[in-house]
């Protein structure tokens, strides 16, 4: 919830200072205050804190035994594809969404204010369910919480066609939240499941890097349909043909066979 203020904040900022020394100030904060709680807080591994990884019953202090699946052998696997599709969808359609809210509301008579809280409304929404995603996956096969993450943000992009008041807009924002961490909740700790952690890091930097160039993607195809339709309802009416046949497909993830006894 720290960051529900920002939007509006930077809008002020901009005003106030204009973009360059706005940008400026933000780069020297997040350099010095993310390498500082990195340093003081992240770990390597759950159980260094008595914890351990979602769905996972061992006992906190039993031995590690994971399979580990090298990236070449996870690839293999349509369960890896699965996830891959998830990992990348969701931030493609909200990189898209949040990085052009303002002229896609401002096309709706939505003005600069407004975007700043439906972005809000946004980051808001993802705080909160960060905490229920965790006990979600941990009672529901990952499947159907990818597939209802991935089947609310095609109801965002649809509310958001639709969305010319900020209230509107607010909504439409809150839900593409709910699907986004719905679906990165159950990806990342599928990953850790069903490939074992003995090559984590290689298998989720490889689905990183796929939802890094989705976020490119995003953007980019709202800009095709700007320039070929005068619009961005094309792209958002894409994202959502786009999340139907992702959420069915996700139904159908499940261990790798060898992993099929374990999970």
């Amino acid at each position: 919830t720290m960051w529900a203020p920002l939007p509006a904040l930077t809008l002020w900022m901009f005003r106030r200072f204009g973009w360059r020394l706005t940008w400026a100030i933000f780069g020297v904060v997040i350099a010095v205050v993310v390498t500082l709680l990195s340093w003081l807080f992240v770990r390597d591994q759950p159980e260094d804190l008595g914890l351990l990884i979602d769905g996972d019953e061992r006992g906190a202090s039993a031995p590690l035994d994971e399979p580990g699946y090298a990236l070449r052998d996870a690839v293999r696997t349509r369960a890896y594809w699965l996830l891959a599709f998830g990992a990348a969808l969701s931030p493609m359609v909200s990189t898209a969404v949040v990085f052009d809210i303002q002229p896609l509301l401002g096309a709706r008579g939505v003005d600069a204010d407004g975007a700043a809280l439906a972005i809000s409304a946004w980051s808001v929404t993802m705080a909160i369910m960060a905490m229920p995603s965790g006990w979600l996956v941990d009672r529901f096969t990952p499947g159907r919480i990818i597939a209802s993450g991935v089947a609310m943000q095609g109801v965002g992009c649809v509310v958001l066609v639709r969305a010319d008041a900020t209230a509107i807009a607010a909504v439409a924002l809150a839900i593409l939240a709910v699907g986004n961490a719905l679906a990165a909740a159950a990806i990342g700790a599928t990953a850790a499941r069903y490939f074992g952690r003995l090559h984590h890091g290689a298998i989720r930097s490889s689905l990183s890097r796929l939802a890094v160039i989705a976020t490119g993607l995003g953007p980019l195809l709202f800009g095709l349909s700007q320039r070929f339709t005068g619009g961005v309802d094309a792209a958002l009416w894409g994202f959502a043909a786009l999340c139907g046949p992702a959420a069915i497909a996700a139904l159908r993830l499940a261990p790798p066979p060898e992993l099929s006894a374990r999970a």
